[in-house]
């Protein structure tokens, strides 16, 4: 049986890359591993980032509070 994938933490989209660098560089200050994807929108290409290396909903969970109090937006991501 395939394990799922473990969910994933949305900190933002951002429309500059320095803004998307801050926030990476603030998640990896914090532990945290990161991921950025090049979304296009209306308002032109955001870029995503989340963070990653989460075991499961419950750790995800805590990272969000912790993100949250940093400052950092924190949105789960469940793998579909």
């Amino acid at each position: 049986e395939k394990q799922p994938a473990p969910p994933r933490l949305q900190v933002g989209a951002y429309s500059t890359q320095a803004a998307a660098q801050q926030a990476q560089n603030k998640l990896k200050s914090l532990g945290y591993g990161t991921q950025t994807e090049a979304v296009r929108t209306d308002k032109g290409t955001m870029s995503r980032v989340r963070a990653t290396g989460f075991a499961n909903r419950a750790t995800a969970e805590q990272a969000a509070a912790k993100m949250r109090s940093q400052g950092l937006g924190s949105m789960i991501i469940e793998p579909k």
